[in-house]
């Protein structure tokens, strides 16, 4: 898939390397429409659904710029704006700093929340530690050798966040990593079990036979394919069932639609 969809970023600002700051952008790397762009409608008659934000004391529907944040409390909610939260996190700048380099193991994978692209940014005219794209590849080029991630802080949606940053191909990746006390524990715990035990043989012996090179860019989704093909299925129904309707059935469709759109038009203008 081409990038050229994610014309915003993700995130604006500095990537300090111990070496070079480089100026980046972080751009989502997973389209998350994930297929054909669907609302929810009124089965009856598919009409689009609104959701109002409506508060509880009153009914009365609430613009954005005055829905805040609240934490339920006795006496009643404690609100909390901007300036509170800048208290508690401090005041984030938009920049991200390598902190070391580390195995890949020292990190489980159920940690990985995120991934992003990581983007050349506009490049500084008199900063002295300059972007240029031959910087981005010599690190992206050092840590294939050393078979390192670096380990990075940065600064997103106002809160600070550990994050690895690693190649794939010729590219760098950042991948925001959850904290550890918000893990959940699977929930049971797992026996231990020795080399020795015929199940490992059997599992390995499994594994064996099962090997093989995984072209993970060669797959597609074929539940969006499927599904894509159910709605154009339906369409065409809907095209030759007009077709075989009478010419006066469909000049009644035609003029209840422009009625129900007058009467529409009408009751927002009052």
């Amino acid at each position: 898939m081409s990038y050229e969809h994610a014309t915003r970023s993700r995130w604006n600002g500095s990537l300090g390397t111990g070496l070079v700051t480089l100026e980046v952008k972080l751009g989502p790397s997973v389209d998350s429409k994930g297929g054909p762009e669907l609302h929810q409608v009124r089965k009856s008659d598919g009409s689009p659904i609104r959701i109002k934000r409506v508060a509880e004391a009153d009914g009365e529907e609430v613009e954005w710029s005055e829905i805040g944040k609240g934490y339920d409390a006795p006496g009643g909610p404690v609100i909390l704006d901007s300036d509170d939260f800048k208290k508690a996190y401090g005041d984030c700048e938009r920049k991200a700093e390598v902190v070391m380099f580390a195995d890949p193991s020292d990190v489980p994978a159920v940690a990985h929340q995120k991934s992003y692209w990581v983007i050349p940014g506009h490049r500084p005219r008199k900063s002295p530690e300059a972007w240029t794209l031959k910087n981005y590849a010599a690190l992206v080029k050092a840590m294939e050798v050393s078979g390192k991630v670096a380990v990075a802080r940065f600064a997103i949606d106002s809160r600070m966040h550990y994050a690895l940053l690693q190649p794939s191909d010729r590219y760098l990746v950042l991948t925001q990593l959850s904290w550890a006390e918000d893990l959940y524990h699977p929930g049971f715990e797992a026996p231990e079990i020795d080399r020795e035990d015929p199940a490992v043989d059997d599992a390995l012996e499994m594994i064996g036979a099962m090997s093989g090179s995984f072209t993970w860019e060669a797959e597609t989704d074929k539940s969006r394919e499927n599904l894509e093909k159910v709605i154009q299925d339906k369409l065409e129904g809907r095209r030759n069932e007009s077709r075989s309707l009478p010419v006066e059935v469909k000049k009644r469709i035609v003029l209840e639609a422009m009625g129900a759109i007058r009467e529409n038009v009408n009751r927002k203008a009052s």
